[in-house]
């Protein structure tokens, strides 16, 4: 199984880690609370995450609409705690709500939850995003096939 890590972009690398890996996708925030606000940095953070979830954690996604708790990214359960996420066009937090590191671990349909919303936010960013994400998954297999 390979992992692929990525610091959030920009001044917010302090902030943000992105962890994928095959069938989960990591977003930690290097406290309890990470927020990032203004548009133009929510639309790189944002879009940071779909294109690590597309590009390395799983094939064949459909963005839809939240119908039920097993789909909610917003309140994210775990052993360590529970970790909330916030996200508007505006503003993006993730926050825990015990002492210690915030980490949302996304399930392919959580992930499928979060780009509805995303591309509801940022409609005309989130196609490209996507397109670019599964041209370089093909390409990273056909390198593994040439090797």
């Amino acid at each position: 199984m390979q992992v692929q890590e990525a610091v959030a972009a920009g001044v917010y690398s302090r902030k943000l880690t992105i962890i994928a890996e095959e069938g989960k996708l990591h977003v930690r925030a290097s406290g309890v609370q990470a927020t990032v606000k203004g548009r133009e940095q929510v639309r790189d953070i944002v879009m940071a995450i779909i294109y690590k979830g597309v590009r390395y954690s799983w094939e064949h996604l459909n963005p839809r609409f939240m119908t039920n708790d097993f789909n909610d990214y917003t309140l994210i359960h775990s052993v360590r705690g529970d970790t909330e996420i916030y996200f508007s066009p505006h503003t993006f937090e993730v926050k825990s709500d015990r002492g210690v590191h915030a980490e949302a671990i996304f399930t392919k349909r959580r992930f499928e939850s979060f780009m509805y919303d995303a591309g509801t936010a940022f409609p005309a960013e989130i196609d490209e995003v996507v397109r670019q994400a599964q041209r370089d998954r093909m390409d990273d297999a056909l390198t593994e096939q040439d090797d």
